[in-house]
Order: C-alpha cells, then structure tokens, then sequence
C-alpha cells in the first residue's frame, strides 16, 4: 500500500551517505592546496539520516539523496507515491538531473519525460504555483542540454520564460510576488546568456529591473532581488550599470537589522563584486559578513562564499582558514538542524565551486 506523502514528509527509512571531500584543483597541488585536501580527508565522515523529530528536509531533497547514493530504483518508488503533481515534478527532475551527471543519457530523458508529465498537472492557482513550475521547467531545460538534446532545452526554457512572465498576475498577498518574479527571471536570463543568446537575456534582465522597486525589503529581499540583477548585468559584460545596482543592494542590505538575512546578502554582494572584478570592495564586504558570522553563530553556507571569494583572489591561506571555519560551522548546523545532513556536502560544493 502506498503512503500519502506531503510535502516535507520524511520517509522512515534510513540513508547512509559517505561524503567524501576530494581534490580542490584541477591544477597541481601547491602547499596550501595539500593542507586543503588533508583537512577534507580529516572530516570525511558517515552521516546517517533519519527520521527528524520535529522539522525535516524536503521530499523531493530526500530523493535526491538517494539518487545520488546509487540507489534510483528507491528514489523512483518513493518519486511515484508523491500525491501531489509538484512534488512527483521536482523529484523526477532531481533524479534525471543525477542521470545525466552520470552520463546515462536515456535514463535521464525517460525521467525528464515523467518530469513533464507531472508538471503538467500543476495548477496555476496561485503565484507560487506558477513560480515554482518555472523553476523545474528551467531546470528540466538545463538537464536537456546536458545529455545533448538542444532543441527541447530552448523549447523548455522558452516556456519556463512565459510561465515567469505571468507571475504576479494573481496579485497573491501571501508572498512578495515581485520578489519571486524577480528571481525567477534572473535564473532564465542567466540560462540564455550561458548559452549565447545575450539579446533574450539582456531584455529579461531588464524587466526584472524595471519591476524591482515593486519588491518589499523585509529580509532584505528587495536587497537580493538588486543583487541577483546585478550579477546579471556582470554576466553580459555591462559592470558600470551592475556596479551602480550593487551599491543600492549594499545600502538597502546596511539598513536591515535583521542580521542572519543580512548576512546571506552581504555574501551575495561580495561575490558579485568579485565577479565584476572589484577585488578590494569584495573583501571589504567579505570581511563584514565573516564579522557578522561570528557574531551571530552560524552561518557555514556564507562562511563558504567568502573562503571561495579568498581562493578566487589568490589568498590561498586565508581561503583555506576561512574554509575550515565553515566546516566547524556546518558541523554545528548539522548536530541542531534537521536538514543538516546536507549542509556540509553543501559548503564543501560551495568553497570547490563557487556561488
């Protein structure tokens, strides 16, 4: 018999996963790279996840895990019992994106077609709906690239770009629609400019802009909504306008008080400034984010970020320091947090491969 699944419902059945944190370069290790890779084999560790007590991650993230451990014939089961067509999306999307990386390029295109199938079950009742369907249409498009198939990545992304564009037209009060919208398009103007089509993204990326000044600052989204345009504007080589848009994101962020928002902000900032070449101001930034980390406790994922800021400069040291710090961080998360299974494969992905 299967068993109703919402949405954040973990399953009870345990998962073993080694992470294994291997080499950092593709050059050949210098001193600093060494010391890196020793310190990754010092905290491999076996993680077991199980069943939370109260809080737990994400269904379609629990699938994911399994897939990547090798074991699809479960996450597949467990991908058919979701009784909601978002969820049975975003998990077989997970699970060809796996696929692919595996270089199995038929599995992944049977998986994206049942990734189809499910979202187009979903109903667009409501701004989030139609928002998080772009966001597996954007990913099912990136996955079609990766096993070689162009032409139904275009026509997935194409309409992941007129899904984004409606939103906001159900003037849903619980969310800031503006915000979602805003990030949304961001991700599809990325897409297109990756693959050479910079006129579509350059004309994306401006209607985000154009409805930013809609988005609210509560958790500094109006802030990130700025950020994530600007690193747009970086991506298609226009820096005077992304560096004009990234001061106003810095001085929305300085006014928040909310610090653990702030910090995820200032972070994104500071990586931005680093892809726009600006390597003093990105480590000023840096720097007042690692304070803040420290102040409020946590924070592995932007103690990440910076170390990643450190190493793309050339401060190898610092990098390494930084990044140690965020594995310490992780670990703390991991022992309070439900979903911190993850979060050290996460830092680990993030310091490697960046933002």
């Amino acid at each position: 018999m299967k068993t109703k699944i919402t949405r954040y419902l973990m399953p009870l059945l345990t998962l073993t996963i080694i992470i294994t944190f291997y080499s950092f370069s593709c050059n050949t290790p210098g001193p600093a790279d060494q010391t890196i890779e020793e310190t990754a084999q010092e905290t491999t560790e076996e993680i077991t996840i199980e069943e939370p007590e109260e809080e737990c991650i994400s269904y379609a993230e629990w699938i994911n895990q399994l897939a990547k451990a090798g074991k699809y014939d479960e996450a597949i089961e467990m991908a058919e019992d979701a009784d909601e067509p978002i969820i049975q999306a975003e998990a077989f999307t997970k699970i060809a994106d796996t696929y692919a990386e595996d270089g199995k390029k038929d599995n992944a295109s049977e998986m994206i077609t049942r990734a189809l199938e499910a979202a187009e079950k979903i109903r667009n009742v409501s701004d989030i709906s139609r928002y998080e369907k772009t966001i597996i249409l954007k990913e099912i498009a990136n996955i079609y690239r990766k096993i070689g198939q162009t032409g139904n990545a275009e026509d997935i992304l194409n309409k992941a770009t007129e899904l984004a564009m409606i939103i906001g037209e159900m003037e849903d009060e619980i969310i800031d629609t503006y915000y979602y919208k805003i990030d949304a398009l961001t991700k599809i103007a990325s897409d297109y400019a990756k693959y050479e089509q910079k006129e579509k993204a350059l004309d994306i990326t401006n209607q985000a802009l154009e409805i930013a000044p809609e988005v609210e600052n509560k958790d500094n989204n109006k802030a990130s909504s700025l950020s994530k345009i600007a690193r747009n504007y970086i991506e298609l080589g226009q820096i005077d306008k992304s560096l004009n848009i990234l001061t106003q994101s810095y001085e929305l962020a300085e006014e928040s008080e909310d610090n653990y928002s702030k910090v995820n902000i200032l972070t994104e900032i500071a990586c931005n400034y680093t892809k726009a070449g600006k390597e003093n101001k990105a480590l000023e930034i840096a720097d007042q984010a690692f304070k803040l980390v420290k102040e409020i406790g946590y924070g592995a994922h932007a103690l990440a970020k910076i170390a990643h800021i450190y190493k793309v400069i050339g401060l190898e040291e610092k990098a390494l320091d930084i990044f140690n710090q965020a594995l310490e961080t992780g670990k703390k998360e991991a022992s309070e947090f439900s979903e911190g299974e993850t979060i050290l494969m996460e830092v680990e992905e993030i310091y490697e491969n960046g933002w």
